[in-house]
């Protein structure tokens, strides 16, 4: 059974993001609905601290000024569609903001569960590591690139070396589906 993609309560699909310090975007959380058949983004400002909130069926896009963090909830793994917005959403702010910056800033996506890269656990120093995995912090780090990512939800067919270990399965595969 597909899991259902997270909502803002009326039924408009929900990404978290930070934008950069310019203008009127300080380096704050936001929340942007997508509206599919229009392609239309709305943000509105939130807080640090609800990016914990319903953590395990949301995605969220981070900016942390040197790179974009896309955090995937374990619960959220096989949202296909959410995901490839999350990183659409990602490459246009790369775009947008890569002459502000000395390089071009990588796109990283976390799986959960999985360890937090130091710079994102930096960013967002007032979130615990632990309640971002709520069975416990693994003992592995599951972070994809953007290419890697795409790949993975091109791909239909997988290795069963690729499908032993559920807690690091192929990004757009939840354990539930291999049952």
């Amino acid at each position: 059974m597909p899991l259902q993609t997270p909502t803002t309560g009326n039924g408009v699909p929900r990404l978290l993001i930070s934008l950069p310090e310019s203008g009127k975007f300080r380096s704050k959380l936001w929340v942007f609905k997508t509206i599919f058949e229009r392609a239309l983004f709305i943000l509105s400002q939130v807080k640090a601290v609800d990016l914990l909130k319903n953590i395990p069926t949301m995605i969220h896009l981070v900016d942390c000024i040197w790179e974009f963090f896309i955090i995937i909830g374990s619960e959220a793994r096989a949202q296909r569609q959410s995901i490839r917005i999350a990183l659409h959403v990602a490459s246009e702010l790369v775009k947008r903001v890569a002459w502000q910056r000395p390089y071009t800033p990588p796109v990283h996506v976390v799986v959960l569960p999985s360890q937090m890269p130091l710079d994102l656990r930096i960013h967002l120093r007032e979130i615990d590591e632990s309640s971002m995995n709520p069975q416990g912090v693994p003992e592995h780090m599951n972070l994809l690139t953007d290419t890697e990512a795409h790949d993975h939800l091109r791909r239909t067919l997988w290795e069963r070396f690729s499908l032993r270990d559920p807690l690091m399965l192929p990004l757009g595969i939840h354990p539930r589906l291999l049952g």
